[in-house]
């Protein structure tokens, strides 16, 4: 007598995803309702590697890859933001610098040559140097004021993305 019985084969697949460390619990719960397991999770300074494991033979597999793109671009695009924030304010901040350091230059050349009315450069530079700190932080706060819509945007198409693939699972 034979034994009838069908030996099924699990097959998996595999990714890797480095992301933004701020990012990582969002990426995280996305592919979670992708289907994906986490297997590891390593941290490094600025990012975390997620290890993720998926069953190759998941109901609507290829609907699920069409939405795990619009999600990992809809992430991109939130990494994106987040960067050119900082880009532009630090931008201004080193603007701000050259010019600070051209009134302490300025400053010195006048003390050395002993012309002491144009000593208040030294005062202009050192405001400088301050401003640059206080204008860093105003602009990175003046910059996501201006992103929040469009980040919220990336958000909610994040969220529906999910809600589908959670229906389709």
């Amino acid at each position: 007598m034979r034994n009838n019985r069908k030996l099924e084969s699990v097959a998996n697949e595999y990714i890797d995803v480095i992301v933004n460390r701020k990012l990582s619990r969002l990426c995280e719960d996305c592919y979670h309702t992708l289907g994906w397991k986490t297997i590891s999770s390593s941290s490094g300074i600025t990012s975390v590697k997620l290890r993720l494991e998926r069953n190759k033979k998941v109901k609507n597999r290829s609907e699920l890859c069409k939405l795990q793109h619009e999600c990992e671009d809809a992430l991109i695009e939130i990494e994106r933001l987040i960067k050119s924030r900082h880009k532009k304010a630090r931008e201004m901040t080193w603007i701000t610098l050259i010019t600070a350091s051209i009134f302490f230059i300025g400053s010195f050349i006048a003390y050395s040559f002993n012309f002491f009315p144009i000593a208040f450069l030294f005062a202009l530079g050192f405001t400088g140097l301050g401003a640059a700190c206080i204008l860093y932080y105003k602009q990175i706060r003046k910059l996501g004021q201006n992103q929040i819509p469009e980040l919220n945007s990336y958000y909610e198409r994040i969220y529906h993305l999910c809600e589908k693939s959670e229906q389709l699972l």
